[in-house]
């Protein structure tokens, strides 16, 4: 899976720093995008760039745009087109999230630091037309009316961007290679698997997902200190998939294991697992097992 930034804009150049236009490929394979993406070069010419330039506090004009549009949307599970429009104007800030994921771990800059807050203030509630009593965050926006398969490269990379802000740079990913094969080979295949899906296929993530609980019953029975330490380091980290959505293992966990109610979830019953995803008896016990427990810290 490719993954473009397409030039800023000459207005956001002037303030955000970059003295030529700006462009970064990423190619993912097995859960590699998050290094690639954010890679010390990148950043680095990122941050260089910026000291030589104004203040990033200023670029108000991409959320001033923004949060106009969203002002003006009354049905937004009706309009997910109104939603995109909208969200094409903070397209404008892909780099300057990826700085400011970079500072995050590496607070050397002033204008750096301003990067950070301004991802921050991008990231923080909006006021919207849909809702007189209080604003959405831009997560939000994301997990609630932006659809799957939008085709819209710059808007799937500001997802990603917003989901990795501002402690995740990928290299979390590495944490993995500590754990038995058995725990990584799985976790690798549905990471991997996730990222190439074009189309989401429930039953092909259930299983994968049955694996993955499988492996991790398996060193919980052994090391349930260690196994809750990779859970807790790797399963929230996001994953930028081929349906132009990014998610978590956790999040698949409870899209495909959980019923959603109100105000909780309740864990799927063996059966049901096997009748919906055509799990076999052991795949869906595993599952059931590990649904059970996944809060565990």
């Amino acid at each position: 899976m490719k993954y473009t930034l397409k030039t800023l804009s000459a207005g956001l150049l002037a303030v955000v720093a970059f003295s030529v236009a700006a462009q970064a490929q990423v190619q993912s394979d097995g859960g590699e995008a998050a290094n690639a993406f954010l890679s010390a070069q990148v950043a680095r010419e990122a941050l260089q760039a910026q000291e030589r330039q104004q203040p990033l506090s200023v670029v108000a004009e991409p959320l001033k745009k923004y949060q106009a549009k969203l002002l003006e949307i009354k049905l937004p599970e009706k309009n997910p087109e109104a939603i995109l429009d909208a969200l094409r104007e903070l397209t404008e800030y892909n780099l300057v999230f990826a700085t400011g994921i970079h500072n995050y771990q590496n607070s050397k800059s002033s204008r750096g630091n301003m990067a950070y807050e301004l991802c921050k203030q991008i990231k923080a509630p909006s006021p919207v037309g849909w809702n007189d009593y209080r604003g959405y965050p831009l997560e939000e926006i994301f997990d609630r009316y932006v659809p799957d398969n939008h085709g819209i490269e710059e808007i799937a990379t500001l997802e990603y961007l917003v989901k990795m802000f501002p402690w995740h740079d990928g290299t979390e990913l590495d944490l993995v290679k500590y754990a038995p094969q058995s725990f990584e080979k799985p976790f690798h295949e549905l990471l991997g698997q996730v990222e190439k899906m074009k189309t989401k296929d429930a039953k092909k993530i259930a299983h994968l997902l049955a694996g993955l609980a499988t492996a991790y019953n398996e060193l919980y029975a052994k090391e349930p200190f260690g196994a809750i330490n990779f859970k807790n380091a790797l399963f929230d980290i996001p994953i930028r998939t081929g349906w132009d959505r990014t998610t978590t293992v956790n999040g698949l966990f409870i899209k495909y294991g959980l019923i959603e109610w109100s105000e909780a979830y309740e864990v799927r019953k063996v059966e049901d697992l096997k009748k919906m995803y055509d799990l076999s008896k052991a795949e869906a016990e595993e599952l059931h097992q590990y649904l059970l427990r996944r809060n565990e810290k």
